[in-house]
């Protein structure tokens, strides 16, 4: 994977302290298997919400826009748009990974 950009977290203050907001992802894979075990494992992580899971690389931008998401994680071969190809469409405030 290639690493993008990095986007800071913000803090939040809680009665027991501070704690970090989860990071808002979305999940650009064709492959399904590999897309929903990624979403599986982040799931797993109070760090992490899936905010949505796209299998179709023309959708992309349009989820980025509509949920500025702190995270895009992209595979970079796919059908129709590549992963790279992907990226210069999204919210310039998201971190990508490839």
């Amino acid at each position: 994977m290639l690493f993008a950009d990095y986007t800071h977290r913000q803090i939040n203050s809680t009665k027991n302290g501070s704690s970090m907001t989860p990071t808002r992802t979305i999940l650009i894979d064709d492959h399904r298997l590999f897309n929903n075990g990624r979403s599986l494992a982040l799931r797993e992580s109070p760090d992490f919400v899936v905010v949505e899971q796209i299998y179709d690389s023309r959708l992309a931008a349009e989820a980025c826009f509509r949920h500025a998401p702190d995270l895009v994680l992209v595979d970079v071969n796919m059908p129709h748009l590549d992963g790279l190809a992907v990226g210069p469409s999204t919210p310039k405030r998201s971190s990508m990974i490839f």
